[in-house]
């Protein structure tokens, strides 16, 4: 029994196995196969594709307004009423207000009234001022740097255009033209002496000058029988290629018989230092005459009962020094205005002498300035006062605005002098 004991759990498992072998007797294995999936039922599981729809084009805007300021369509039929119109239009930093003057039919001057920009970006979009009355048009570039400025100031001045446009009258053009033939019918009836006699000055050669470019321009004119024979260029600090450019304005000059003759596009500066040289030695063949003739009448003041003495006249203005301050202002924007102030001497009811000129421009003008005071130095000393005003005495070509400071300053030292009735 102990044997059959130790044997039982081998015994227990060879009847185990054969049960479960007799169980599996006959049993076949499946055949177990993968189909591939068909296009079919790979299209039923694909997701359809999305049809994308092209977005609207976005208008392209800024916070401030845009930085193109866009052509303006001009017609052809419509001019300009001369008188002063105001506008105003966005710029950067808010309304920009301007004055506009029309005379002739054309863009005089343009102003800027009233602004809320930020200084040197204003100054920087002024430039836009001198390309419309160049142009004569308001499609001109936005000023890069100051794009938002210069395009409030180009939009005001639109503005203030669309006030003064009127419609041509379509017979205007057909009646100037007849007009200009009748008046070339004319001219050719005229004799050669009577073309000339636009310089009733003595015969001889005079020299002015005025301010060019980059420095002053100096001329000689020779004038004979009343009429402008030659032109001469002295000197001049201006590039020699612009400058030799502006040169056409002498034949100009010469043909026209008149210094008042266009620039020349793409050397304004330089010709307009050119005609101005020209102007300020017809000025001084002009003075020539008035002397002359002074001499030929004697002295007006001299009095026949006294032997030809002077007669004594009351001083209206008491000797000293005076001063006198004036605002230099460019009505077309060209420059900032600033504050101009001098001193000038009487001494007999005349002007001895002109100092103390100060400013407080930036320094970007200190060449018109110092060009100005030089050339009105010596057109005021000795100069007579008339009227409350240094007699006879003009702005100088090439320093307009400067020299007209200076004038207006004078005056007001001179009104200081006055005696009280």
């Amino acid at each position: 029994m102990k044997n059959i004991k130790i044997y039982t759990p081998i015994l227990v498992s060879l009847i185990t196995c054969a049960i479960v072998g007799s169980s599996l007797a006959g049993y076949e294995m499946p055949d177990f196969k993968i189909e591939a999936r068909t296009p079919a039922a790979v299209t039923a599981q694909t997701v359809s594709p999305v049809k994308l729809i092209e977005r609207p084009e976005i208008a392209k805007t800024s916070p401030k307004g845009s930085t193109q300021i866009g052509k303006e369509e001009e017609d052809k039929d419509v001019t300009y009423k001369d008188g002063v119109y105001y506008g105003s239009a966005t710029g950067f930093g808010g309304k920009i207000k301007v004055k506009v003057t029309i005379k002739n039919g054309k863009i005089a001057s343009i102003s800027i009234v009233s602004h809320n920009e930020t200084g040197s970006y204003l100054s920087r979009a002024r430039a836009v001022i001198g390309s419309i009355i160049k142009k004569q048009s308001t499609n001109v570039d936005a000023v890069s740097g100051a794009t938002y400025s210069s395009a409030g100031i180009v939009k005001a001045v639109r503005n203030a255009l669309s006030k003064a446009k009127v419609k041509k009258n379509k017979n205007d053009g057909k009646k100037n033209k007849k007009k200009k033939d009748k008046d070339k019918d004319k001219n050719k009836d005229k004799t050669a002496d009577e073309s000339v006699q636009n310089f009733p000055y003595p015969d001889g050669v005079y020299q002015g000058s005025a301010f060019g470019f980059s420095g002053v321009v100096t001329v000689e004119v020779e004038l004979a029988g009343g009429r402008i024979k030659d032109i001469r260029i002295i000197s001049h600090s201006d590039d020699q290629t612009f400058f030799d450019r502006a040169r056409a304005v002498i034949n100009s000059i010469i043909n026209n018989q008149t210094s008042k003759v266009d620039a020349v596009s793409g050397a304004t500066r330089s010709s307009a230092g050119i005609i101005g040289a020209v102007e300020d030695a017809l000025e001084k063949a002009k003075q020539k005459a008035n002397e002359n003739a002074g001499e030929a009448g004697g002295n007006s003041n001299d009095d026949p009962n006294n032997g030809g003495g002077t007669q004594p006249q009351d001083q209206k203005y008491t000797d000293g020094s005076y001063s006198g301050t004036a605002l230099c202002i460019d009505d077309a924007g060209n420059f900032d205005a600033y504050n101009l102030s001098l001193v000038i001497s009487l001494a007999g009811d005349k002007i001895e002498g002109l100092k103390e000129v100060n400013t407080d421009d930036d320094g970007s003008n200190q060449a018109y300035i110092d060009y100005a005071v030089g050339e009105l130095s010596k057109k005021l000393k000795g100069r007579a006062i008339k009227d409350g005003k240094p007699d006879g005495v003009d702005a100088v070509s090439g320093a307009t605005f400067t020299s007209r400071a200076i004038l207006n300053a004078c005056t007001e030292a001179i009104k200081k002098a006055e005696k009280s009735n």
